[in-house]
């Protein structure tokens, strides 16, 4: 079993470069021919992370809907 040391008050460090990174890619659009973008790992992720709960949010409510029909209330309280 190892033992394992805390220091309070001290500075951690740790290797952002996997979130700092950044990647190019390229794609052909009809209209605009091919198309370069650049972008951050974190901005990636955090334009995929919208997207789905975009998406996913509205079924949410429509659950709730059903719910509500199938107990035949008006509104949640």
């Amino acid at each position: 079993m190892k033992n394992i040391t805390v220091i309070p008050f001290t500075r951690l460090e740790c290797d952002t470069s996997e979130i700092t990174g950044s990647f190019r890619t390229s794609f052909d659009v009809y209209y605009f021919g091919n198309v370069q973008i650049e972008m951050k790992n974190i901005q990636f992720h955090a334009f995929f992370l919208s997207l789905f709960a975009s998406l996913l949010a509205p079924l949410g409510g429509l659950f709730a809907s059903g719910f509500k029909r199938s107990i035949e209330i008006k509104v949640f309280y």
